[in-house]
Order: C-alpha cells, then sequence, then structure tokens
C-alpha cells in the first residue's frame, strides 16, 4: 500500500493566547447554557489547547465528554466547526443531543433524504450552524464541496479517529482524502478524538491528518465499575441463562461477528428470554435502525443483538451488560464495546465468551481485508482490459473478477486498495436510473402518489416500462432513497409492479498504475491484525482480575492515573 502523504506539512500548532483569552471571557457563559456547572478532568485541558487553536489528538474513555470538548470552544470563539463521524447513529445522537441545548447542528447522512441534507448544507452556507456533521465520503459530493467553499471551517474535528488506522486502508479509503481536506483549507484548529489508540493506531492518525505536532492529551482513569470477565460456553442454553441475568439487571447488548449470527441468536434467545429481543445490524433500512435504536435507549426494549454497527458513540447511561457471544477482532474494538456499559458509575458487567469458531470468524475477516497481492493485480488487470479510450470502464464485479480471474470474495477489499492508492477512482453516478412497470393494483395509500410521481418524472417505453430515476421520487414523495426502494421491492415482492433496480456498479475510472501499491505495507498490516487477534485471545485467557491491567498497558496508559 502506497504510504498516504498529505499535501501539507506539518501543521503549527504553536498556542495562540489572544484565541485562548477571547474565549476564556465566554467560557462561564458557554458553560451555563449547556448545562454544566465546571469541566470534567480532562476535558478542561482538551478545551483549553482548542481554544488556543493548538491542534489536539486527545485520547479519552467512553462517557468523557468528547463532544464537549469540541463543542465548547465552538460556542466560545463562535467558530464553524465541521465534524466528520463514522456512523449514522452516532451523528444523530449528537446533533439530537446538541439541539435540544439550542445549538444550531445538522448532518447530512444517508438516513435523511436529499432534500433534507441539501437543507443543511445551505444553513451551513449561510453562516447559521455552529456544528456541521458529515462522514468522509461526503467529500465526493458536489453539493457539499460548495457548501465548504461558502463557509471554510474554522474546526475541523475527527471523531473516533482509530477508524483511519482501521478503515483508510481498504474498508473506506474516503479516509485518507481528510488529511488533503484539512491540507487544503486549513483551519484554525483539528481535533482528532478516540478512545483507542495504541502507538501504531496513533502513528496512522497523524500520518493521515498532517498532526505530526499535534498535542497528545490522554486522560483515562481505570473504570473500576467495571466487571470485565471472560469465558467458553457449552451449549445455547447455558448462554441464554447469562442472558437472563443480565436483562434482569438491566438493559444489555449481544455483540456477534456477523449480521447471520445476530439474526441466528436473536432468534435463538427468542425461545429462551421473556423479553423483547431487538437487533441492528448494517443491512436494516436506516427506518428500522432509527425505530431499533429508539426501542433500546428508550427502555422499551431491554436487549439488542447487535453486529458492532452498534454503539459507536451511543450515549445511554445505564447499560448494565455487554457480552460478547463473539470475540471481537481487537482489543481496541472490545475497549470500545464494553465501554459503553455503566456510564452512570453503577457496577455493570462486561462478558466476553471465547470460542474457537469465533477466532476463526475474525481470521477470515481479516483473509479477506488483506488479499492476496495476486487477487489485487489480477483485479488491476481487469479493470484495464475493459475499460474504453477515456480509461473508464461500466461493468459489475463478477465481471471484473473473471475478466481478471480473481476470486470475488477479494473483490470490496481489493477495490479499496486500490482506491486508496490512487490507481483507481469510482466516482458517484448522479442519477439511480430503475424501470418499473405497474402490473396491478393495491389499498396502499402510498402507491399512487408513488405512481404519480413515476409517471411526471419517468420516460415511457413501448415495453410497458418507465425508466425513472429514484432520487426523483424521492424528492417528489418527500422521503429517502432508501424508503423508496424498500417500497418498490415490497410492491414487486406482492405483485403489483415489476422493478428492475439501478444497476449497483459504479463506473470505474483508471488514473494510474499498479506499482502506486506498496504490498509490503499490506503484509505488515495483515500481520498486525493478526497480532491484535492474538492479543484478544490473550486477554481472554487471563485470569479476570488482570485484565483491566492488561488492556490499559496495551493502550500505554500510566499506572494509577
Amino acid at each position: 500500500m502506497q504510504e498516504v502523504i498529505v499535501s501539507n506539512t506539518a501543521r503549527d500548532s504553536r498556542l495562540n493566547v489572544e484565541s485562548l483569552k477571547r474565549g476564556s471571557q465566554r467560557l462561564p457563559l458557554i458553560l451555563r447554557q449547556l448545562g454544566f456547572s465546571s469541566m470534567r478532568k480532562g476535558q478542561d485541558e482538551a478545551v483549553a489547547n482548542l481554544m488556543g487553536c493548538r491542534d489536539v489528538l486527545g485520547i479519552f474513555p467512553t462517557a468523557q465528554g468528547k463532544s464537549g470538548m469540541f463543542g465548547i470552544p465552538t460556542l466560545c470563539l463562535e467558530w464553524k466547526t465541521l465534524v466528520f463521524s463514522p456512523l449514522v447513529s452516532l451523528m444523530r445522537d449528537q446533533v439530537q443531543g446538541w439541539q435540544r441545548k439550542g445549538v444550531a447542528a445538522a448532518q447530512m447522512s444517508s438516513t435523511q433524504s436529499e432534500a433534507e441534507n441539501q437543507m443543511a448544507a445551505r444553513l451551513w452556507m449561510a453562516g447559521e450552524l455552529n456544528l456541521f456533521y458529515v462522514a468522509p465520503e461526503r467529500l465526493q459530493n458536489d453539493f457539499f464541496k460548495s457548501a465548504i467553499q461558502a463557509q471554510r471551517p474554522d474546526m475541523v474535528v475527527v471523531d473516533e479517529a482509530h477508524v483511519i488506522s482501521n478503515w483508510s486502508d481498504n474498508f473506506r479509503p474516503s479516509y485518507c482524502a481528510v488529511g488533503d481536506f484539512i491540507a487544503e483549507y486549513n483551519p484554525q484548529v483539528v481535533f482528532a478524538c478516540t478512545a483507542t489508540a495504541p502507538p501504531e493506531v496513533e502513528h496512522d492518525i497523524r500520518r493521515v491528518l498532517g498532526l505530526q505536532n499535534a498535542r497528545k492529551l490522554l486522560y483515562y482513569p481505570r473504570r473500576t465499575n467495571l466487571d470485565l470477565r471472560s469465558r467458553d460456553w457449552s451449549s445455547d442454553a447455558e448462554f441464554a441463562g447469562f442472558v437472563r441475568e443480565a436483562v434482569e439487571r438491566g438493559p444489555s447488548i449481544i455483540y456477534c461477528a456477523t449480521i447471520k449470527k445476530v439474526c441466528d441468536v436473536a432468534k435463538m434467545l427468542e425461545d429462551y428470554v421473556k423479553e423483547d429481543v431487538t437487533i441492528f445490524h448494517g443491512d436494516l433500512t436506516p427506518e428500522m435502525k432509527r425505530v431499533n435504536q429508539d426501542l433500546f435507549m428508550s427502555d422499551r426494549s431491554p436487549l439488542v443483538v447487535a453486529t458492532n454497527a452498534f454503539g459507536m458513540g451511543v450515549d445511554k447511561p445505564n447499560i448494565r451488560t455487554v457480552l460478547h457471544y463473539d470475540i471481537p477482532g481487537s482489543l481496541e474494538a472490545l475497549s470500545q464495546e464494553v465501554g459503553r456499559a455503566g456510564r452512570d458509575g453503577l457496577p455493570s458487567q462486561c462478558w466476553t465468551f471465547f470460542s474457537k469458531r469465533a477466532v476463526q470468524t475474525q481470521q477470515r475477516f481479516i483473509d479477506g481485508a488483506y488479499p492476496p497481492a495476486q487477487e489485487i493485480r489480477k483485479l488491476f488487470n481487469g479493470i484495464k482490459a475493459l475499460v474504453n479510450g477515456q480509461n473508464i470502464c461500466h461493468v459489475t464485479p463478477e465481471q471484473l473478477a473473471k475478466a481478471g480471474g480473481m476470486r470475488l470474495w477479494y473483490f470490496d477489499s481489493a477495490m479499496g486498495i486500490l482506491i486508496a492508492a490512487g490507481v483507481v477512482d469510482r466516482p458517484k453516478a448522479e442519477e439511480k436510473n430503475c424501470f418499473i412497470k405497474f402490473v396491478g393494483d393495491t389499498t396502499d395509500a402510498r402507491f399512487q402518489s408513488y405512481k404519480d410521481a413515476i409517471e411526471s418524472g419517468g420516460v415511457y417505453s413501448p415495453s410497458g416500462f418507465w425508466e425513472v430515476d429514484v432520487y426523483w421520487i424521492a424528492d417528489t414523495v418527500q422521503t429517502s432513497y432508501q424508503t423508496v426502494t424498500k417500497y418498490l421491492k415490497q410492491w414487486a415482492k406482492d405483485g403489483f409492479l415489476e422493478y428492475v433496480p439501478p444497476l449497483r456498479n459504479k463506473p470505474i475510472r483508471l488514473l494510474g498504475d499498479i506499482c502506486q501499491v506498496e504490498f509490503e505495507r499490506l503484509v505488515r498490516k495483515a500481520e498486525f491484525a493478526y497480532q491484535k487477534l492474538a492479543d484478544v485471545i490473550k486477554y481472554c485467557e487471563l485470569p479476570d482480575s488482570e485484565k483491566h491491567a492488561f488492556i490499559e498497558a496495551y493502550f500505554g496508559i500510566p499506572p494509577n492515573q
């Protein structure tokens, strides 16, 4: 993998005393507005450095008030702050929290309609937002780029910054572009914050974001209210017994490694646990994610079975138990997930169940994330063979895999690696055209409004199909893209229409050569991932009384902080 070199030199992180003085004058007023009598230990030092325009890499545990660390300087200095956040559930929770405090905050995300996203961008352009939350993928969005050009951010925040190390090379290569964005717009200050940053992760964060001179602040007191335990288990009935006891203590989360396992465990528990079982994973529609998360957050459902898509940044103080049905792939992930328990300071249990099957699952994840060099070369050769005179090809993953002779299992990761190295690009298509033929009627009141939208904005062909942009339908009926596709699929299943969805393959543009991929670095990253898994296994094998100390040593936390 090619080293990601941001275009700026290391940022100047000298303290701006005048800015700190101006912010400090308004600090008591802002604390009262937010309902704070004072700042927490660790939080105060971060606020002071940020108000003094000094870049900060903050490593703080969950529930330490990281959002306040950048929100308070924003309000004290009347800044416009752009927050890069990795998950839509995390954005939604934080935006709603700020709005309840009377702070002007908004987001652009896939859970909103295009009209809602454009409204949020217009508010930013007009200077009416204090905090603007987006995912890094928005860096490729033309409307977002126009908004940022009109209103440059004073502060850039990269929340949950550890994902830069975990995701930027393959899963979400858009994270590689955040450093270039910072270099281009040169905000007054940058704040990268996370709960987990061992030395290798810290190096990646500084490298990608250009924060070589950022002040590192680490405050990680031992959370003695968390009872860390691990064990193996022999039967579903035994595991269900743990779950019953957990639910009796209070709200509980069960983490599983895959979507299939989430569904299997939830179904199994229905036979053993009297309480309703809620699920959460990446394949749920945005509406179902919102509903299920709200059920758990409001205590209407005491148990959620989820992948790691659930919980990053979710602030629910009374979670009494976190159970790992499958071991996570790293101590970073484990620390993040058990840290969601007991945020109210009351005793809480964190169980990690260990099995050979779960270890094998994590090994498969690592193998898939870091494909062999020959598989990446095969994908590159397939793209090279199929591009047209403009170096662009419109083909499916299956066609590309066949053309290059690669295993389809490696496609997504190999494509992410080529994108991160600047070898190829996959520009987002501006239109999402589908084909619809009406073959029946339904009593569903929504059907007629969708039909009117399709006929008013589509092109009719002699075959009886309407070709129409799904975004047009969404804007016309005032809902989200995901909701439109959900209903079209359901009505097709019920026999009321025929539906051909938009092509799922994006155009691929060839930009460079395979020599840009630093394969030795990929090998090192895979070895590092295997070592992380070995550390989790070691954690599980340790006596429970030694687990806190083992995690603290892993993260380089000074003893007895």
